[in-house]
């Protein structure tokens, strides 16, 4: 009787425990979901000047839930590419998730299967930036945050497609400059090394100068050499201590 008692206090305490990471991802995603907002009303918007149908548009961002993919693919598509060339530019887009996904792996290693296919769906450059702060990962805490994101991206994409019949010229309105502004605040807490800083300056060089010149289609390749510079002195680092 004693033991069945002490599991009762124990499993009571794990969901109290789970509950508690599940708000506080929530919570610590919540400005990140506001940051969000113009890009969120213009992929709906864009969704439809596309062409899609409301349900259609509003599946896109609950199925795909890939802002710049989605942005991407609308662009390209209002440009009559094809599907591979959509394809191949949305995969090469989407690459960093990989690298996010292999920085959990060690953490996430002890989840079941179902559970890591639902944090590879939820993971987003915001959520890995959120996570990044936490020192040991659970899996209440990714799907607080992950969920309540997921939840506010629908949203704003919902807002956008039913502004979009309103105000059709929506997209003129700027709110992709929010797409800049919000990799940049993403991108500041996560420089904590010299040789992080020494690779954004590198890369954020490299697309300035291809924007100045025209050579827009360079911008990838600009940032995989700030990657690989900071790679290098980072090792150089490692080998000198």
């Amino acid at each position: 009787m004693l033991a069945r008692l002490k599991k009762t206090r124990t499993i009571s305490f794990l969901h109290r425990t789970d509950t508690t990471l599940f708000l506080q991802g929530a919570r610590d995603i919540m400005p990140l979901n506001l940051a969000v907002l113009p890009w969120g009303l213009l992929a709906g918007s864009m969704a439809v000047q596309a062409g899609l149908t409301t349900t259609q548009a509003v599946a896109m961002s609950a199925i795909i839930f890939a802002g710049a993919a989605q942005l991407l693919s609308l662009n390209m598509l209002q440009e009559g590419q094809s599907f591979f060339a959509i394809l191949f530019s949305v995969f090469i887009l989407t690459t960093q998730h990989l690298l996010y996904g292999l920085n959990f792996r060690a953490q996430e290693q002890q989840f079941s299967l179902g559970k890591r296919l639902l944090v590879g769906f939820l993971l987003t450059d915001e959520l890995f930036a959120v996570a990044m702060q936490q020192h040991k990962l659970q899996f209440s805490y990714l799907l607080g945050a992950g969920l309540c994101f997921y939840l506010a991206w629908c949203s704003f994409s919902v807002v956008g497609v039913l502004l979009a019949y309103q105000l059709p010229q929506l997209a003129d309105w700027h709110l992709d400059f929010s797409i800049a502004a919000l990799f940049i605040l993403l991108m500041i807490p996560l420089i904590r090394t010299r040789a992080t800083l020494f690779g954004v300056v590198i890369s954020f060089g490299l697309m300035f100068l291809c924007c100045q010149f025209g050579y827009s289609q360079y911008l990838i390749l600009a940032a995989l050499i700030g990657m690989l510079a900071s790679a290098c002195l980072e090792q150089d680092a490692g080998e000198e201590k």
